[in-house]
């Protein structure tokens, strides 16, 4: 973010290479910010924004689901009602670990590991989310696009509000359609406005590298090492086969789930894995929403293998990134081994919760508190 604010008061950005992927309204946008001497301060807002906001969609969610299980019509004892809710309440407690966890996560990877997030992106991502949970379409959808027009990569979450919208609608398609139009249709002001005052340059160097992984700065994900390692005659096949596949998977849990808050989780949190380019600080926020599942951490089976494996990343990440860029005791293999472990557990604990909500979902419909045969 620095160095393409720092391009534009030289005196422009050229896009002629990968030093800048920010598209230019945004570049300009900073670049004021920075005249008026609010850089930093609206780079730290929104880190403080995006940890934050996780604990006040944990509140929504714990009401939503309050008032999902009172529409059910269950038996007089009411068992399954009574477990689920206690499961589900918001607690001052949980809440608390859920704000600690996102903000020590991205406050201490950033200023640890020194990398430069685009908070921007995440704000709207999450802003999105926040924005649908209370109902106001409009302006999710407004966001949406802002995303969008930041990352390609992000398309499946922009298909999966579109879904999510449409969950209780009673003309489905048309709810869909008119939600995902909305999305792509302010993405596409964005980039209309982009090309008459800047040029279509910034198109091929902001979503061309994107897509192509030209940028293999080491990060917490997992392609910048094998794009790195891979011969030149394989590359273009792995690029393809990867956006793909970051294109198809993440959206679909919301065609599986009738919980339309765990799907969208679950699905911001496929995007941010298949991302290549995502850092360690927004990873962590975004792992931070799915602690906001409380009424399906019952139901998890791997919580000390998760919780094991997380803190184990906590500790070997810095001391690896460490001894590799500072002290040059350490390769990059060491550093990927970490990035390997972590990933795993992220794929591992979010397919987890997945899976939870199905169980949960059964339970509800059976009036019963026993789990499925196909748990």
């Amino acid at each position: 973010v620095k160095e393409c604010v720092a391009l534009r008061l030289e005196g422009g950005i050229q896009y002629d290479g990968n030093a800048c992927s920010l598209p230019p309204l945004t570049v300009e946008g900073l670049a004021w910010a920075h005249d008026f001497g609010i850089l930093d301060f609206i780079h730290w807002g929104l880190m403080m924004f995006c940890c934050g906001l996780p604990a006040i969609l944990f509140r929504i969610h714990a009401r939503l689901v309050e008032e999902k299980i009172s529409k059910r019509k269950l038996d007089e004892k009411g068992q399954v009602v009574e477990v689920l809710r206690q499961l589900a309440s918001p607690s001052t407690s949980h809440m608390a670990l859920v704000f600690v966890t996102s903000a020590l996560g991205g406050i201490g990877g950033f200023i640890y590991f020194k990398q430069s997030e685009n908070w921007v992106t995440l704000s709207c991502l999450l802003a999105a989310l926040y924005l649908h949970m209370t109902s106001n379409a409009f302006l999710a959808c407004v966001f949406a696009g802002c995303a969008l027009y930041h990352d390609v990569y992000f398309l499946p979450y922009i298909v999966a509000l579109a879904v999510a919208y449409a969950f209780n609608k009673t003309s489905k398609g048309i709810s869909f359609a008119v939600s995902l139009f909305g999305s792509l249709s302010f993405a596409t002001l964005l980039h209309t406005l982009s090309i008459h005052w800047f040029g279509a340059a910034y198109l091929e160097n902001v979503y061309f590298n994107q897509i192509a992984h030209v940028d293999l700065t080491p990060d917490g994900g997992l392609f910048w090492y094998l794009h790195t390692e891979l011969f030149d005659q394989y590359r273009a096949f792995f690029t393809w086969i990867f956006f793909i596949l970051a294109m198809c998977i993440p959206s679909l849990p919301l065609f599986v789930l009738r919980d339309e808050y765990v799907g969208l989780v679950v699905c911001l949190n496929l995007c941010a894995l298949f991302s290549p380019h995502t850092m360690i600080p927004g990873n962590i926020v975004t792992i931070s929403l799915l602690i906001t599942l409380k009424g399906l951490l019952s139901l998890h089976r791997y919580k000390l293998i998760t919780l094991l494996s997380f803190l184990l990343c906590g500790l070997l990440g810095p001391l690896l990134w460490h001894a590799w860029i500072y002290t040059g005791s350490a390769n990059p293999n060491f550093f990927f081994s970490f990035s390997v472990l972590f990933n795993f557990t992220w794929a591992l604990s979010s397919c987890e919760f997945l899976r939870c909500s199905m169980v949960q979902e059964h339970m509800l419909n059976s009036n019963s508190l026993s789990q499925p045969v196909w748990k």
